[in-house]
């Protein structure tokens, strides 16, 4: 009976890691060379330490059951430290110019999208989709099932305050926090507004 006990706290224990993407230790000719093997695109994470939005898919995006299932059975998930070695040059050839930035390749080695920015599950999986889309392949398991709502894009006030919210509340609270989200929605709204403005002047 304690074995069994034993064997389900390790099963329950094992899970997470299971649900969470799996990244492909090696080099950038060992990653290539696996996906034109397996014949699977390569998610490429340009990243680096200090990167907070880095962190934020580290710690949410990159831990979702459902993103971990979807990356794991149609991707090979790689990443790229741009503050050194292969990293740095790799980020310098592909033009990367801010971080985090997802550059996904073909089993040809051919880029075929790239996303920059703190993405949520519910925008980082369409993503995944449109990439699978462009290989010509099927992702069920990433669309909206039958008579179910697609994902909602964030407008750029959310974005923001979707943003400052996560850093808002790891190190503040109470009236600290809701001034900080106030600010970060008015500055996204200014943003929009001065867009419109811009548009019908022309």
């Amino acid at each position: 009976m304690k074995r069994i006990a034993a064997c389900f706290l390790f099963i329950l224990m094992a899970s997470p890691l299971f649900a969470q993407i799996t990244f492909f230790e090696g080099s950038w000719s060992e990653v290539m060379a696996k996906a034109k093997q397996e014949n699977k695109p390569v998610m490429v994470d340009f990243w680096a330490p200090w990167c907070g939005p880095c962190r934020m898919m580290n710690n949410n995006t990159f831990k979702d059951s459902q993103v971990g299932e979807v990356m794991n059975g149609n991707f090979i998930a790689y990443k790229m430290n741009t503050d050194e070695g292969e990293g740095r040059q790799k980020g310098q050839q592909y033009n990367v110019n801010g971080i985090p930035c997802f550059v996904f390749f073909g089993p040809d080695g051919k880029e075929i999208h790239r996303a920059v920015g703190y993405h949520t599950k519910d925008q980082f999986i369409p993503v995944l989709n449109t990439v699978m889309q462009k290989m010509g392949k099927s992702m069920g398991n990433a669309r909206p099932a039958s008579g179910e709502a697609k994902p909602k894009t964030s407008t750029y006030p959310e974005l923001k305050a979707q943003q400052m919210q996560f850093f808002a509340e790891t190190t503040l609270g109470g009236e600290a926090m809701t001034a900080m989200l106030n600010d970060a929605y008015n500055l996204g709204r200014s943003h929009n507004e001065f867009e419109l403005d811009a548009l019908k002047k022309k």
